[in-house]
């Protein structure tokens, strides 16, 4: 006899602490926990967000110093889109009040709301300060480069969890967006010193002393930084500072956290390497399919990362009033001369020859490549298309008669006209030849058909053996000779050659003879006409000495009597 039972607040029967429950009772019991678990979580997800949710800062206050710079943009990267990025600086994060903690400014990983989408929820990865037009300041307007992330089920009747939004566009990027569209925050990851400040409501300040929602809100925003790390390791603007300075792998949102607090002078430094990088990166990008660039194209490359140096700096000066030295990185692109690409260095012992290596053996020779001339060998009237497309020859036929086959043996048409008989009588007189599908009557001899005998298959298989090697030794013979005459010919052509240069310059001597011959002429004739010149002139100048003499002789006595008239 079971003891007595109290009824629960749904009417159902509970077993007495001093009874024995049953199996029925047990599972009642556990689906009641089960489904207060569940009431519970379902409540602290629905509080974690709307209970935590602070409303903007006012714009005024919200600041971006040097303390907290990541790099400057002098380039705009060639994988943006649209408006994505601008000529500016980045920062780690921004601060809201001077007089506040440095837990209250708005740092990597907090989570955004839109003013105009209010269910949708963004996550901050880094600041952002575009330059004007004409690099004379920095804009007022501060953006959030932001990823879209997701609160919601895992699945059917599962827990909440946090879950980065992508497609194939914002895929290894993140998306612009202006600070003024927000209307409300949450500040993830912070210690309880941040909800004991005066800007917290008394509401939020009871909910979060509860202990179990308190460790549900921290292990949900440690799920969310797990996140937002897994992006860090996958966006390609941090490609550079991931393989240099060593950051961005593992944790990345506690990186951009403690950015601000490492020494400033080396925070600057390592944004104008990461600037250097990026110039020369994107002036290299449309040319890294290429297997080298030419002389030209490498001029235009360092052009255009010279202006954005200037650039650069430019922007590093309105950002920290300091001048900053930026220093692109140096181009890794191969060069091209004359379309060919240039050679690269390498070790000596791989272009060192081989000393196992014997001369004159197997493979190319050194040096350049010789023509050479093949005389073109005499056409043949059994060579014709006819014979091609036939496929067959007529042995009747005599050889052709050639002043060139004369030339060499003047008795070789006879010769083959003689062997063409003895051929063609050793045919007729051998016996009719047998039916076989692998031969034809006047077809072309079958090189690999075995020996000729009485037998053959075809007309051609009956011609003996010692005709057929005396008409091959007189074609051979006749190919020999053909050489030795061409050789020959060549010498001649090669004497006559000679001959003739010397003819000319036989001739050469004999025309300058001639010259030389009409030169002495004219030399003598200029010579007797000297003479015959000064001859003439000797009589002229003896003439007028004569007529002076006279004119002098016939004015003396003129003078004489006058002086005596006087």
């Amino acid at each position: 006899m079971q003891d007595t039972v109290d009824g629960d607040d749904d009417g159902n029967t509970v077993p007495t602490p001093d009874a024995v429950p049953t199996q029925d009772q047990i599972d009642i019991v556990a689906h009641a926990q089960k489904k207060a678990l569940t009431t519970k979580r379902l409540d602290f997800e629905k509080r974690y967000i709307n209970s935590r949710k602070e409303a903007m800062p006012e714009m005024d206050q919200i600041k971006l110093n040097k303390d907290a710079i990541l790099k400057f943009d002098a380039t705009v990267p060639h994988d943006s889109t649209g408006t994505t990025n601008a000529l500016g600086v980045r920062y780690s994060e921004a601060l809201v009040n001077q007089e506040l903690p440095s837990e209250y400014n708005l740092m990597c990983a907090d989570i955004y709301f839109p003013e105009a989408h209010p269910h949708t929820v963004v996550a901050q990865f880094m600041f952002s300060n575009d330059a004007t037009k004409n690099l004379k300041k920095l804009s007022d307007e501060r953006w959030i480069e932001t990823k879209i992330v997701k609160w919601a089920p895992a699945g059917h009747q599962k827990p909440n969890k946090w879950a980065p939004v992508d497609n194939e566009n914002t895929k290894g990027k993140l998306i612009p967006m202006p600070l003024s569209s927000f209307s409300h925050r949450i500040a993830i990851m912070r210690d309880d010193s941040y909800y004991e400040l005066g800007h917290i409501s008394e509401a939020m300040k009871e909910e979060l002393m509860e202990p179990e929602f308190k460790q549900f809100c921290q292990e949900k925003d440690e799920q969310l930084l797990k996140v937002v790390n897994a992006e860090f390791r996958n966006l390609v603007a941090f490609q550079f500072a991931r393989q240099n300075f060593n950051k961005f792998k593992i944790s990345g949102t506690h990186d951009m956290r403690e950015h601000s607090n490492n020494d400033i002078n080396s925070n600057l430094l390592e944004a104008c390497d990461w600037t250097g990088w990026e110039i020369t990166t994107n002036e290299e990008y449309p040319h890294k399919t290429r297997r080298g660039v030419s002389k030209e194209t490498l001029e235009i490359i360092i052009k255009g990362v010279a202006r954005k140096k200037v650039i650069a700096e430019k922007i590093a000066l309105l950002a920290t009033g300091l001048k900053l030295q930026v220093t692109p990185s140096v181009t890794t692109l191969p060069l091209f001369s004359n379309g060919k690409r240039k050679k690269e260095a390498v070790e000596e012992s791989m272009t060192a020859p081989d000393p196992d290596h014997k001369k004159g053996g197997p493979g190319r020779k050194a040096g350049k490549f010789q023509k050479r001339s093949v005389p073109a060998a005499p056409r043949s009237t059994r060579n014709t298309a006819s014979n091609a497309r036939k496929a067959s020859v007529d042995l009747t036929k005599s050889q052709p008669n050639s002043a060139e086959s004369n030339s060499i043996d003047p008795q070789l048409a006879a010769k083959l006209n003689d062997l063409n008989a003895s051929i063609n009588a050793q045919k007729f007189q051998s016996p009719p030849p047998s039916q076989d599908t692998n031969s034809q009557a006047g077809g072309a001899p079958n090189l690999s058909s075995p020996p000729p005998s009485s037998q053959g298959s075809s007309h051609f298989t009956s011609v003996s053996r010692d005709s057929f090697c005396q008409m091959s030794d007189t074609i051979t013979t006749m190919g020999d000779t053909m050489k030795d005459v061409k050789d020959d010919i060549l010498f001649l052509r090669k004497n006559a050659s000679c001959h003739e240069a010397m003819l000319g310059l036989q001739h050469k001597v004999e025309v300058l003879t001639m010259e030389n011959g009409a030169l002495a002429k004219e030399l003598t004739a200029l010579e007797s006409t000297n003479k015959a010149t000064q001859d003439e002139r000797d009589n002229w100048k003896t003439m007028c000495n004569n007529m002076l003499a006279t004119i002098a002789d016939m004015t003396k006595p003129e003078s004489s009597n006058k002086k005596k008239k006087g």
